[in-house]
Parts: structure tokens; C-alpha cells; sequence
């Protein structure tokens, strides 16, 4: 029985790792900073060894589930050898950094230091223990969520839409496991939520429906909440 929940335990701390990941992703352009760039290779050394991927048709490529911190890119053409200093990672979000192969210059090394997008695809909203607690739609998480952005509203059947995305496209995950919904999950019994409305972390699947992730209390947080109304 011991080894069966050291190897549970040990599961539990490896979803837990692998949750905490963010990514990097952007768009590969040419010199001119019009056209796009199919098929380069992007490399980066995380922990001391350099990982790399490869621009897509459309110019597109992403590195996924990095440790939070700061990295270069370096991407090397017939152009010559551009690379990003400084790109910044943090833990479930996706940081958007586009590529300009050189600037302009040929068969030269350009070194730019990398900037936060003006506009942020990210879009997460977070509501705390305190903030549920409160609210008057505490028996109705999907209220909850509805009333949270203008962006978000429910059908008649319970089911949210994200930024006019069918109600099917919406995943939902109740304590780390994917579920279709959680209209049984009763409001007092949440400990937290976060709901991702744009820019969903890679670990949530592919979606343009949004991720509604919801934790519930512990059994002793029950508990003591029991307790504490005798």
C-alpha cells in the first residue's frame, strides 16, 4: 500500500510540474518584416541544453512547456544570424514574440532585446476563495463565470460562450480532470477558479471556446467550514 501511494504522490507532483509550464510562440518574418518565413529553425537552451523547432508553412512556431524565466532565440538563415534576447516566460501563459530575420542587414549578427507585445492575446481571469464566497450567484458557477465579462454569457441549457464561440467549444476541468460541464458541482464546495477567455496554455488542449478551470476545497476546508457554523 505504501508503494502504491508513493507512486500516486509521485504521479500527482509530476501533473503538478508539468502544469506550471508556459510557452513561447510567434512568427517568423523575412528582412523586409512583411513577409513570412516558412520552415526556419528556432533554437533556444533551456537548463543548459539547446532545444529547437521549426517555423511552420505560415511562418508560425512555438516551444512549449518552459520553465518560468528568461531565454534568448536564435534563428540562423542565408541572411545571417538574428537573435532575441530576453524573451520572458511565466507559468501558464503563452508570451508572444515575433521574429525580424536581421532587420534589414545581410550576413550579419543582429541582437534585439525583446519586448511585450502592445496588444496581449492572454486573457485570464481569476476569482479567490474570498471573492466566490460572496457572491450572489454562489450556488451557480456557471452564473458566477457569466457575470464575471461582458465577453462571457450562457445558453439556456447552463452552457457558457466565449467571445460567440459555440457552447461545445468550452472545456472545462474540475480539479485537473476534463469534464463537459459542472452544473453539479455545488457553488460552496469551490475553492477557486480561473477562466481563460484567450491565449489558453498548451497543457488545456486546443480550443476557441476558452478553459474554465475550477478547484474545490479540501476536505478539511469543508470541515472546518463546518465547524466554524456549529
Amino acid at each position: 500500500m505504501k508503494i502504491i501511494l508513493m507512486i500516486g504522490m509521485m504521479s500527482l507532483v509530476g501533473i503538478a510540474t508539468a502544469q506550471t509550464g508556459g510557452t513561447i510562440s510567434g512568427k517568423v518574418y523575412n528582412e523586409d518584416s512583411t513577409e513570412l518565413q516558412p520552415f526556419s529553425i528556432i533554437r533556444m537552451e533551456v537548463a543548459g541544453e539547446t532545444i529547437s523547432t521549426k517555423s511552420d508553412v505560415n511562418g508560425k512556431y512555438t516551444f512549449f512547456a518552459i520553465n518560468p524565466g528568461k531565454y534568448n532565440l536564435t534563428v540562423e538563415t542565408a541572411y545571417g544570424k538574428t537573435i532575441i534576447n530576453g524573451v520572458s516566460v511565466q507559468s501558464d501563459y503563452i508570451t508572444q514574440a515575433n521574429i525580424y530575420l536581421n532587420e534589414g542587414i545581410t550576413g550579419d549578427e543582429v541582437i534585439v532585446l525583446w519586448s511585450p507585445p502592445k496588444i496581449d492575446i492572454n486573457t485570464r481571469m481569476t476569482m479567490s476563495l474570498d471573492e466566490i464566497k460572496h457572491n450572489p450567484n454562489i450556488q451557480s458557477p456557471i452564473d458566477m463565470i457569466a457575470g464575471k465579462s461582458s465577453e462571457i454569457t450562457k445558453t439556456a441549457d447552463n452552457k457558457l460562450i466565449i467571445r460567440g464561440s459555440r457552447a461545445g467549444d468550452v472545456i472545462y476541468y474540475v480539479d485537473g480532470v476534463k469534464q463537459t460541464s459542472m452544473q453539479s458541482i455545488p457553488g460552496v464546495a469551490i475553492g477557486g477558479m480561473t477562466v481563460y477567455t484567450g491565449g489558453v496554455p498548451a497543457q488545456y488542449g486546443d480550443t476557441t471556446g476558452g478553459v474554465v478551470i475550477l478547484e474545490t476545497k479540501s476536505y478539511f476546508d469543508l470541515y472546518y467550514a463546518w465547524m466554524a457554523r456549529k
